[in-house]
Parts: C-alpha cells; structure tokens; sequence
C-alpha cells in the first residue's frame, strides 16, 4: 500500500476518494477516539495528577469526540454514501438520485463549521498541553496521552485538508455538472 506521501490525491477517482478517507481516516478516528479517552481518564484518575490544564485536556477532548463522532456519522452514513448513488446513478444513466437540498450549499457549509469547531478544540487541548509537552518527571501514561494527541492532531489535519481542499472540490464539479443534491 501506498504510504500517504505517495498518493496524488487528486488522481483519484470520487469513489476511491470516499474509499479512501472512509478506510483509513475515519477508522483510524474510530479506533483512537475511545483510546485516548481512556488514557485521559485514566491518568486524570491518578490521585497525584492535580493539573488544572490535563483535566481541561480531558473535558475538551470528551466534547471533541461527541462532536467529531456525529460528524463521522453524517460523512460515513449519509454523505459518502449519498456520493455513491450518484456515481452507481451517473454511470447507469438513472439521473438524478435524489433532489432535496443542493449539496454545495448548507450540508457541505456544515460540515466545514464542524472541522472548524473541532480545529478550535485541538488548538485549546494543544495549548493547554504545551504542545503536547510533558514536563520530564511526568509519567510514561501521560506522556503516552500526549503522545496521542500530538499524532490524532497531525492525522486530523490530513483528513480535514484532504475533504476541504480535494473531495469538496470534486463535489462542486459534479454539482455543477449535473443536478445533485443531498441533506445532511
């Protein structure tokens, strides 16, 4: 498999594209989302961990992950799927699939609020770590959480450049070259 430096993103075809991001982004939010809460839970529990800034690392991860869950959901259960009957439509010449709301406007403005919300939340948990941090004498478990949150970061912003600056993109054009639409 190609590693993410190797792949020309907009080479790829939509489907592949929504392929792409379901498989490899949203499951890797999936499987880390509860892990690092685990760990942020845990070493808050610890009676010697008394930072202020870690338990608001926690409180604000906790509304990270009820946000960035019902995201996914919108993106993995209506969204990509929706994609995908219009590809399946377009290639069987059936038309348009469904007509409710333009897809470029509100569902798709949403969806970018939403990454900016949680762009906001990784800032203020990457601020109130130091930048992911910790202090020498801190324990291997809250370095790991660091260490977590440093890479979920990083992996965030993958995901959220590659739907803002390719996928939206490739919707507009298949907006505009033929009549869409899709709610959210």
């Amino acid at each position: 498999m190609k590693t993410y430096q190797q792949i020309d993103f907009n080479e790829l075809e939509l489907e592949e594209l929504v392929d792409y991001i379901s498989d490899k982004h949203h499951a890797y939010c999936k499987q880390m989302l509860p892990l690092i809460n685990s760990h942020l839970y845990n070493v808050t529990a610890a009676e010697e961990i008394k930072d202020a800034g870690l338990i608001s690392i926690r409180k604000y991860f906790t509304d990270f992950s009820t946000i960035l869950d019902q995201h996914l959901r919108k993106e993995d259960e209506i969204l990509f799927p929706f994609i995908k009957n219009i590809l399946d439509a377009k290639r069987n010449n059936e038309g348009n699939p469904l007509s409710q709301v333009p897809l470029m406007g509100n569902p798709l403005h949403i969806l970018v609020k939403e990454h900016q919300k949680l762009i906001s939340l990784l800032s203020i948990m990457r601020n109130d770590s130091h930048n992911y941090f910790a202090p020498e004498r801190s324990s291997a478990a809250l370095k790991l959480c660091y260490s977590e949150l440093y890479e979920f970061e990083n992996e965030f912003h993958k995901h959220m450049f590659i739907e803002e600056n390719i996928l939206f993109p490739k919707l507009t054009t298949l907006e505009q070259n033929k009549s869409i639409s899709c709610k959210i």
